[in-house]
Parts: C-alpha cells; structure tokens; sequence
C-alpha cells in the first residue's frame, strides 16, 4: 500500500536477509522505485544510472556499522537504508550484546538509542569509549528523546552527534556521511 511516497508494509513482511529479525506491525520505509530518471535519487538519496536505481557497490572497505536499539522495527529501518547505501551492518538489541560485537566487528561507525532496557545508552556510550582503546569510534545517538537535557547528556557520555526519531532515510545517510566525511557519492564506502 501507498501513502504518499511511502509504502506501507504489512506485518508479516519478511526481511531480505537470513538472519534478520522479523518485522513488527506495519513498518513504514521509502518506496523505492527501480525506474527513475538519470541522476535522479531515490528516497535513501541513492543515484539512478542507465534509468535504473544503483544498490551501493559490495566493495571489502564496506562502511561497518553497528546499530543498537531494542527496537526492531527501527534496527530493520536502518540496517535497510544502511544496507542499501553500502554499508555493512549489525545489530544488538541490548548493551551487552552491544559491547561483544564492538570488540569483535570493530565498526567504523555506531549508532545508540538512549532508552533501553538495561544500561542505557548514555551508560553503553561510557562503556564503549572506555573499551575502543587508541582510536577514536564515532559513536551517533539516534533516540525520540529530545531534551536539551537528553541531547547533552548523550554527549557528555561521549557521542559525537545526535540524530531525532523518527527520521527519513536520507536524513540518516547524511548524518552518517557528515560524521565519517564520506563524499557525496550516493554511497556510503570509503573514497579511494
């Protein structure tokens, strides 16, 4: 079903990847439409060549991004327009899971809710600096908290910008890109 640009998924759609976590109630996520003009984007900001839309190249210096939230309709929104984009993702739904898959992936990139149950994130964005060593992970607080309060707490713990819930795909790609300095290639993999 259409509703303005979007499509509207029904519940028991199922993820395009093994290994997913199933869809939960209707989940809304850009059309994208595999016939559109030369250079146009589509709603994840992603370039038309030759009349048809360009999945982001599979290249082995994939963006890697690690996505926490418990969440799932929001881990499966992401990790699509991620994806999609080029980048290599994963998901943990709880702090713990979270810090294992930071030591083991080394992301490039992670994205934290602040409401979860557990360590929130404020607590995980502490636990992950104190655990990254000599470099420096940029770390994105993605959460519907929008205090002033919220907002410098999750930097005071150490994130490095703060994107509000709910937001549309490109929004998110461009955050991502304006915190990495990735080029504006439609892709999100490094230049090079």
């Amino acid at each position: 079903m259409m509703v303005g640009g979007m499509a509207i998924l029904p519940e028991n759609t199922p993820p395009h990847a093994p290994g997913r976590p199933p869809r939960l109630g209707a989940l809304i996520v850009p059309w994208v439409s595999a016939s559109r003009p030369q250079g146009a984007t589509d709603a994840t900001g992603a370039r038309v060549k030759d009349g048809t839309l360009q999945k982001g190249d599979l290249v082995a210096e994939r963006l890697k991004v690690l996505i926490v939230d418990d969440e799932q309709a929001y881990c499966v929104a992401m990790s699509d327009v991620l994806e999609f984009a080029g980048a290599d993702v994963r998901v943990a739904n709880t702090a713990d899971e979270a810090e294992t898959l930071f030591r083991l992936v080394e992301p490039d990139l992670v994205i934290v809710d602040l409401l979860m149950p557990g360590a929130g994130g404020c607590n995980l964005i502490q636990r992950l600096r104190a655990a990254e060593g000599q470099g420096h992970v940029p770390i994105m607080v993605a959460s519907g908290m929008t205090t002033l309060k919220d907002r410098n707490a999750a930097l005071e713990a150490g994130a490095d910008s703060f994107i509000i819930k709910p937001f549309m795909p490109k929004e998110l790609r461009d955050a991502v890109r304006r915190l990495i300095s990735l080029p504006e290639t439609g892709v999100l993999t490094p230049a090079g």
